[in-house]
């Protein structure tokens, strides 16, 4: 196994290098990975490739096919998880992963999704995080979207292609297809700035953050950004005269995190949720207003 030198791949003096290692669920081991990849964006560090790699570990092992991430950031941070026990090979673990993947879509990183074409010796990484990222870096890849049935391949020991029916093609699919709709850039205003900025023909969507009842978002998604405000209960009748009724609407169905008036990833996260975003009818116009507005304008 040829190893190069760590500087002719990492070029950058100032970049750090954490593994981190945990052996929980695939579906806990996702979680910490989005949360360490939010916690990054808030600090205006974003990721600029995440790499995913395979452990050629021999069928029937007990780390057979499982995945290694490799994500670098804007800033030269670099962290590796290479001691999860994640897959896709079977269909609860390949869901956690495809959760986690479409989580970095929304966020605007699906460009930057890369897959290793040849799978790494276990040995690769039993070494120090450094000669860990200095392989993989070091190694073919690929575009992880839309070739995703390419990548399946790397995951079989023999490199073998099989039928996209024992995988979830369709939602593989509809995540490649996300990479070229979904909003990659959200912009919080202010209550009067944002119905000055709205357009005779933008589509407003109204929700509630978190479950108090008692705070509120709209969101108006124009090309690939959105704009947003939050109101209380002080600025929501102001909001409400201003919107309801004089533009078109939707509603989001569920209950919106209340993480994202202060958090930049979970913006983009929730104007992403389109399957949140359901019609504005009389339901959900008593649901949201009812409790605080006394006479509800007739749509």
């Amino acid at each position: 196994m040829t190893i190069l030198a760590p500087e002719e791949v990492l070029p950058r003096a100032n970049c750090t290098i954490v593994r981190h290692e945990s052996y929980g669920s695939t579906s806990t081991n996702q979680t910490e990975i989005v949360r360490s990849i939010k916690a990054n964006f808030d600090n205006d560090s974003h990721v600029q490739a995440f790499t995913i790699a395979v452990h050629a570990n021999p069928e029937g092992s007990p780390q057979e096919q499982e995945l290694a991430y490799l994500i670098e950031y804007s800033d030269g941070h670099i962290e590796l998880f290479d001691k999860h026990s994640m897959s896709i090979n079977r269909s609860p673990r390949e869901s956690e992963v495809l959760s986690m993947i479409r989580t970095l879509v929304y966020l605007g990183f699906g460009d930057r999704l890369f897959y290793c074409t040849k799978r790494l010796y276990t040995q690769v990484f039993q070494q120090t995080p450094l000669l860990t990222v200095t392989v993989i870096k070091a190694k073919g890849v690929k575009s992880l979207l839309p070739h995703w049935h390419e990548f399946t391949s790397v995951n079989n020991e023999a490199y073998e292609t099989y039928s996209k029916s024992i995988y979830k093609a369709k939602e593989w699919d509809k995540i490649a297809e996300l990479t070229q709709i979904s909003i990659n850039e959200a912009q919080a205003l202010s209550s009067i700035d944002f119905v000055d900025n709205l357009r005779s023909d933008d589509e407003v969507i109204a929700g509630y953050v978190g479950r108090s009842f008692k705070k509120w978002i709209f969101v108006c998604r124009r090309g690939r950004k959105a704009y947003l405000t939050f109101c209380d209960e002080r600025t929501i009748h102001l909001a409400y005269h201003s919107i309801v009724g004089k533009y078109n609407l939707k509603a989001y169905g569920d209950f919106i995190k209340e993480s994202v008036e202060e958090s930049n990833a979970q913006r983009l996260i929730s104007v992403n949720q389109r399957q949140f975003i359901t019609d504005f009818n009389e339901h959900h116009h008593k649901w949201l207003f009812g409790r605080v507005i006394d006479n509800l304008v007739v749509i």
